[in-house]
């Protein structure tokens, strides 16, 4: 007699500290072009205040290391769409010379460093 165990565990099982706790090892932009807009419990663990403190809009990181700036939609998107949503949650902001002009029309009630990178 075969006893088979079909068990369909789906990623919404799991709990919110599991989630966040792997929602810290991707990259936050990824993170947000990815899961904000998925369904409203990964919209609220991707917006949450621990998770976003440190927002670093000058790189994305890809596999193996390797570094990319990001693309014009995507610097859009988060300037348009997610920023308004977590201005006061922002602690330390990282900017390349580029995005200047999207943030500097928001208020960060609690930013404590801001970094410019490649500015000239």
């Amino acid at each position: 007699m075969e006893t088979s165990n079909n068990y369909n565990i789906n990623i919404l099982d799991l709990p919110d500290e599991i989630l966040l706790a792997v929602f810290n090892k991707l990259n936050m932009v990824d993170a947000f072009y990815s899961l904000v807009y998925a369904n409203k419990r990964f919209n609220r663990l991707t917006l949450n205040p621990f998770y976003i403190h440190n927002l670093d809009l000058a790189v994305k990181r890809l596999l193996l290391q390797q570094v990319s700036p990001l693309d014009t939609q995507e610097i859009d998107t988060i300037c348009k769409k997610i920023l308004p949503r977590i201005h006061h949650h922002i602690y330390k902001l990282t900017v390349p010379s580029y995005v200047i002009e999207c943030i500097i029309n928001i208020n960060y009630p609690e930013l404590q460093s801001l970094s410019l990178v490649n500015f000239e």
